[in-house]
């Protein structure tokens, strides 16, 4: 059950936790690329853009992107002359993709990049995600250390475009009793917040690999029953405290140099930092202070908990 917790998922397995790159990148090179929706709009850096409908009437996607620096063929070890800039759209409802830009990278002086070819092939449904990449052109001899196969990206950026729901970023997944039993928790629990692993200073497009929330199968059953009521909204937002709670907790106190930039923690944080003016320190402090439990104010505030708990109590009221 993803965000809508309209399928159910009752089968997980386990992935590569982290994205292995044996040869030299320089992703950093991307984290200051932005994204507009509408002409009329911002360009953002934020890599989640949470919107309620696309109006696909409006669209005028682009993106701004830097010039490679001066040090960016000494970063990868390739010329730039080999590399290529690459702009893909991909639709994870109807499971296609499409390339809306390339260009040689020995070409681009940096900018803006208008996105043509966005049609009604596109879905708008529930996940779209825009990719901005650098790619090796050709395929070149091996060399230990070095990109060698075409199409090897170097530096990647991704923007998650989804509609604003509490639970977009986490599977829930029904399970049995025994699920808990083999854990050592009582067989009565509600759900469980699995994370795979402690080291969440990672890409933030493996999170859904690595955060699985494991709910009870009747509560599980009830909650997909009657997901757009007010009192399972108010789970579904107590849910996603826990998840926020236990990913900063469990982040940083597995933390080891500093936060990369887009990885999980990075943009979690970040989202933490903007709504709430706490600042990243302040949040390490938190998840370490009284088991965490001031970090889980924050995150009751961020989501605005409050609110939705009130308008289900005052609902069972009427």
């Amino acid at each position: 059950m993803m965000a809508d917790v309209g399928s159910a998922q009752t089968r997980w397995e386990r992935q590569e936790s982290r994205v292995v790159r044996p040869f030299k990148s320089a992703e950093e090179y991307l984290s200051d690329s932005r994204l507009r929706l509408y002409a009329d709009g911002d360009f953002v850096d934020d890599p989640i853009i949470q919107i309620e409908n696309i109006q696909t009437d409006r669209l005028a996607l682009a993106v701004k992107i830097p010039a490679p620096s001066g040090e960016f063929s000494d970063a990868v070890g390739v010329e730039l002359r080999d590399l290529a800039l690459l702009v893909s759209i991909e639709d994870r409802t109807f499971k296609n993709s499409w390339i809306l830009h390339r260009e040689k990278l020995s070409e681009f002086t940096g900018g803006v990049v208008d996105l043509k070819g966005i049609d009604e092939r596109m879905s708008w449904a529930s996940d779209t995600r825009l990719h901005i990449s650098v790619v090796l052109s050709k395929t070149r001899n091996a060399s230990v250390g070095l990109a060698s196969r075409a199409g090897s990206w170097l530096a990647k950026k991704t923007f998650f475009i989804k509609r604003p729901t509490d639970t977009s970023t986490f599977r829930i997944t029904s399970v049995t009793e025994e699920y808990f039993r083999t854990r050592g928790l009582p067989p009565k629990t509600t759900y469980f917040v699995d994370i795979q692993d402690p080291d969440l200073n990672q890409p933030c497009e493996n999170m859904p690999n690595l955060i699985n929330v494991c709910m009870h199968e009747t509560a599980y059953a009830a909650l997909a029953k009657d997901d757009a009521s007010i009192v399972a909204k108010a789970l579904i937002r107590n849910i996603y405290v826990d998840v926020v709670s236990t990913i900063l907790t469990a982040g940083c106190n597995s933390l080891n140099g500093e936060v990369q930039t887009n990885s999980i923690l990075d943009v979690v944080s970040r989202r933490l930092m903007k709504a709430t003016g706490v600042s990243l320190e302040k949040l390490k402090q938190f998840a370490v202070d009284s088991g965490g439990a001031p970090l889980r104010a924050v995150i009751q505030a961020e989501a605005d908990l409050t609110r939705i708990v009130v308008a289900a109590m005052s609902r069972r009221v009427q």
